[in-house]
């Protein structure tokens, strides 16, 4: 396992981006869905961005379901997308 995948929270990014487009609408609007991923990819970039832009897979992963919250015009998702987008090229 890759050292970035050792830590728990970056391996969920993986599991996470594999199940994100399955969610239904409900699961969208109800609860905070949104807010609560886009919160946590915040965090994991605030924490391990070398991490995040060092590993094909996690990369990958974050901007999976960083894409998909800026799909659903998540404010907070395309403000993350603009700040990183210097770093990693990222789809609009």
């Amino acid at each position: 396992m890759p050292p970035a995948l050792d830590d728990p929270i970056l391996r969920s990014l993986i599991v996470i981006s594999e199940v994100v487009s399955s969610y239904s609408d409900s699961d969208w609007k109800d609860g905070g869905l949104a807010l609560s991923l886009t919160s946590a990819l915040a965090a994991g970039w605030r924490h391990a961005s070398s991490e995040i832009t060092a590993d094909a897979g996690l990369r990958e992963a974050f901007l999976h379901i960083l894409m998909e919250l800026c799909s659903r015009s998540v404010a907070e998702a395309i403000h993350l997308r603009d700040r990183i987008s210097h770093i990693i090229p990222v789809g609009s």
